[in-house]
């Protein structure tokens, strides 16, 4: 005898119920600057909880459209009483629907249909694909679908299931009478009028004897009490306005397929990106947890920022870099130095960049085994010297007070520093403990400085030391393994040591360094 084969499942979030739930369950939480991030945060967990737990076999997202729908038309005051969505939501709400798609993850919205309406529709769609159907959601609108075995609802925030008996055990109505049920209390939060002076209780009594609200109507003359019955005849065209609005439409021209809602393989460059920008760090940690290496995770897809590094190793690039550097108004420098202390490193090179997506390295000069510098290398160091020091020159870095004492220590003045990344994190997030660049790449920009870019840093002073000894061939730059000497060397005369002041252009320094070489 074969075993019966269990059904596919399709999971239907009420996404906008879900976003309101978050916004107003969650208190006010930000980002690094300042933008309201609450409703993301929870929304995000919830859909989570969703596919990591019931690994759904297929799945989708609905949200309300903007604008009116059909209900606005019947009734004019449906949802006045509501308040305008609070600008915090809307600005979060694109965010949603990003994180969505990111999570692979097929969304609906219908122009001129609410939400349920489309879940409605879709949940009689499936049972005709023999599929069956968990609702997720808190909405009791919703609690008319509900038919065993085929649907059922699921509120992930309570972790609480409602089947047919659940239905009966907390309103006393069966799915099926929900609609009159609601007809007759009605809905304060959509403005839906009911039968004033009819609450929970009545309405469980007279549905219970009645079944529905035509029945109910048909015998109004055996309803009692008096004060019952005459609140009913009163309130009768809005009991029946009430069941119209809280009926849901199983008939919105949608045109799905079962594999439109298949979940499909997650962005991973794009979550990562997009929760570092929210500063999500549990939620990244998750994802480390589940993917690994976040590097290897997102290797297969192309970065959205590819950098161009150029190391300079001939004297005319140098030069050309310097002529460039002295037309712009502002450039980003990263020190390559041998130890974080800045009162023990000693610098290997300086990255610099001026444009998007490109930086150059340059490897300082060192010097020779005899502690000297050649006259060469002094006009790069002398030409970086007046750039360094032109205060009109705007610099931008990260632990700019760090390369500041490194400098010094070089001889070298770092004037116009216009913004400092490290200082800005903190005075964004005072509040928190580490404000490192690999923190901030990976937060700001979806980038990861870790275990992989240790390797890549590796790999490339690999590659610094074969240019470096091929440059040294050219007579550009000495061997990486001429270190300075530490003891404090004799001055050598003027007439040997050609220098710049931050005054003097840079490249002037360069053409003569060029003279030299030839």
């Amino acid at each position: 005898m074969n075993p019966i084969t269990p059904k596919k499942t399709l999971y239907l979030i009420d996404g906008s119920s879900y976003i309101y739930r978050a916004f107003y369950a969650l208190g006010r939480l930000t980002n690094s600057r300042g933008m309201p991030t609450q409703a993301i945060y929870g929304f995000s967990q919830m859909l989570l909880k969703v596919m990591r737990e019931k690994k759904p076999d297929y799945l989708c997202v609905v949200f309300d459209p903007p604008g009116p729908t059909h209900r606005n038309e019947m009734f004019a005051a449906y949802k006045a009483t509501r308040q305008k969505m609070p600008e915090d939501l809307v600005t979060q709400v694109p965010y949603i629907k990003d994180l969505v798609r990111y999570h692979g993850v097929a969304q609906v919205e219908k122009e001129g249909f609410e939400a349920d309406d489309v879940i409605a529709t879709l949940t009689c769609w499936a049972a005709d694909h023999d599929v069956e159907v968990v609702i997720v959601s808190g909405d009791k609108d919703l609690l008319q679908l509900v038919t065993d075995p085929q649907v059922r609802q699921w509120d992930p925030q309570k972790d609480r299931v409602f089947t047919e008996e659940g239905v009966a055990e907390r309103f006393g109505v069966t799915p099926e009478q929900m609609v009159d049920y609601l007809a007759l209390v009605g809905d304060a939060t959509d403005n839906i009028p009911g039968v004033k002076g009819v609450g929970e209780k009545t309405a469980r009594q007279l549905l219970e004897r009645w079944k529905s609200l035509d029945a109910l109507f048909q015998h109004i003359d055996e309803i009692s009490p008096a004060s019952v019955k005459a609140k009913l005849e009163s309130d009768r065209n809005s009991a029946y306005l009430s069941r119209d609005l809280v009926t849901l439409k199983s008939d919105v021209p949608v045109s799905p397929s079962l594999e439109d809602f298949l979940p499909k393989p997650p962005q991973k460059y794009d979550l990562i990106k997009l929760y570092g920008e929210l500063n999500f760090k549990n939620l990244l940690e998750a994802f480390r947890h589940e993917w690994g290496a976040i590097e290897e995770s997102v290797s297969s897809e192309p970065p959205a920022f590819p950098v161009d590094m150029k190391i300079i190793q001939d004297q005319r690039a140098f030069v050309d870099l310097v002529k460039v550097l002295e037309g712009t108004r502002e450039f980003a420098l990263y020190l390559d130095s041998t130890a974080s202390d800045p009162m023990r490193a000693r610098i290997k090179g300086i990255a610099i960049s001026f444009e998007d997506h490109a930086a150059y390295y340059v490897a300082f000069p060192q010097p020779d085994e005899s502690g000297q510098t050649r006259l060469a290398d002094l006009y790069v160091l002398n030409a970086l010297r007046s750039l360094l020091g032109r205060p009109e020159l705007a610099k931008i870095g990260h632990n700019l007070k760090n390369d500041w004492i490194v400098l010094q220590k070089h001889g070298m003045q770092l004037e116009g520093i216009a913004f400092d990344t490290m200082v800005a994190s903190y005075l964004l997030s005072p509040g928190q403990h580490a404000h490192d660049l690999a923190r901030l790449a990976g937060e700001q920009l979806g980038e990861t400085m870790g275990q992989g870019a240790e390797d890549r840093r590796q790999k490339t002073g690999d590659r610094r030391q074969e240019l470096e000894v091929r440059s040294q061939k050219s007579g550009f730059m000495p061997p990486p393994d001429a270190m300075p000497n530490t003891a404090p060397q004799e001055p050598r005369a003027k007439s040997q040591e050609p220098t710049a002041s931050p005054g003097q252009s840079a490249v002037s320094a360069c053409e003569g360094a060029e003279m030299i070489w030839r």
